[in-house]
């Protein structure tokens, strides 16, 4: 046991001088680190620009769909919550026969609630 152990560590590595033993160099010694405060929260990344592209705005960004379709008028350039119709006009939209619109109610049939007998003594709990 004692063998195996000093034919292990024959080859170790021997310690070296301290720091004081070191040779002293000409150059000048470098500068400690600044001690920077960790911001809170997620950093902020932006990504890098191109050569000639315009900086972008922090605060808003740019819409990527450039035109919008109404759903109520089928106009472009607004939706149904701006559109400009009275609500005269759009109960005359939205009640003309469309050939998709089925002429069932829209609203299915509410079931009936059932509730489940919990049997006395069942160790079955769901």
């Amino acid at each position: 046991m004692v063998e195996t152990y000093r034919r292990i560590y024959e080859y170790a590595i021997l310690q070296i001088n301290r720091s004081q033993l070191w040779p002293k160099s000409s150059k000048i010694p470098p500068l400690p680190p600044k001690n920077v405060k960790q911001k809170r929260g997620r950093k902020q990344k932006l990504r890098k620009r191109e050569f000639g592209e315009a900086g972008a705005s922090r605060t808003r960004m740019k819409r990527k769909q450039t035109t919008i379709e109404c759903s109520i008028c089928h106009k472009l350039g607004h939706n149904k919550r701006t559109c400009k119709f009275s609500y005269v006009e759009r109960e005359t939209v939205l009640n003309e026969p469309v050939f998709w619109q089925s002429t069932t109610s829209s609203h299915p049939e509410k079931l009936p609630v059932r509730t489940r007998e919990v049997e006395q003594g069942s160790s079955h709990y769901y």
